[in-house]
């Protein structure tokens, strides 16, 4: 149980603080965008959806390369455990 309590810590750990750091430069550079001129940042954001889509649409692409990844490392290793 010790270790997977470490696992889960070393996994969300770095993230979560990525996570709130990502989320301010987004909101300080939005406000600073707005205030320095706001026509480019609203064209900006007229963008930002399609930006998110293809960001969304390349995750799970890559989410589901990492899992036949790891099945194939699964397969090999049970075939040289043998």
């Amino acid at each position: 149980m010790t270790n997977d309590i470490n696992k889960i810590s070393d996994g969300i750990g770095e993230k979560i603080a990525l996570l709130f750091q990502n989320i301010s430069t987004f909101s300080i550079g939005l406000a600073v965008g707005l205030v320095k001129g706001w026509k480019l940042t609203l064209v900006i954001l007229s963008t930002s959806p399609l930006i998110i889509a293809s960001a969304a649409i390349f995750s799970r692409i890559i989410i589901s390369l990492t899992t036949k990844e790891l099945n194939a490392y699964s397969k090999a290793g049970a075939v040289a455990e043998e």
